[in-house]
């Protein structure tokens, strides 16, 4: 790993080359530190060369450039299907690189033949991403959960996997 020794005594300053940054000054520790970061490990270098490394935590910020999540979706009809009218619970996760996406829009989509999607229900996801919505089918038809993407551009759009509700 290449690394950049700068002195710095009374103003902090900022190196980038090649994919690494180093962060000195007294902001970051003793005059004449020195940090440097890659993707996977932070190394902290002072002055008197007391080398120190530290693996970053997991984040869960919005990525950029915005990411697509994964939405997922399951309903609780048995195979054999249900009676017309009888509600049934749509439910799924929302999550992105690991982490849940919470307090979102997620809506249900009923599909019936080659016809146009219409909106059923709608519902927010939970702190674990999680989210349920009830609807009484009266036909069979197929259902989708979609995800408009989030108004500040973090996060695209996503569509779950179809299921389909057989009603008898």
């Amino acid at each position: 790993m290449n690394r950049s020794r700068i002195v710095a005594l009374s103003v902090g300053a900022v190196v980038a080359a090649g994919g690494l940054a180093a962060v000195v000054g007294p902001a970051f520790g003793a005059a004449g530190s020195t940090t440097t970061t890659s993707s996977s490990t932070t190394t902290f270098t002072s002055s008197t060369g007391t080398t120190t490394n530290a693996s970053p935590s997991k984040s869960c910020n919005k990525p950029y450039p915005p990411a697509t999540p994964t939405l997922t979706l399951t309903d609780n009809a048995p195979a054999k299907g249900v009676p017309s009218g009888t509600r049934v619970t749509f439910s799924g996760s929302l999550t992105s690189n690991g982490c849940s996406l919470n307090n979102e829009q997620v809506t249900l989509y009923q599909q019936i033949g080659n016809n146009q999607p219409v909106v059923v229900g709608s519902g927010k996801t939970d702190k674990s991403g999680a989210y349920s919505i009830t609807y009484a089918p009266a036909v069979t038809a197929s259902y989708y959960a979609y995800f408009n993407g989030d108004s500040n551009g973090g996060y695209l759009p996503a569509q779950s996997s179809s299921v389909t509700v057989r009603v008898k």
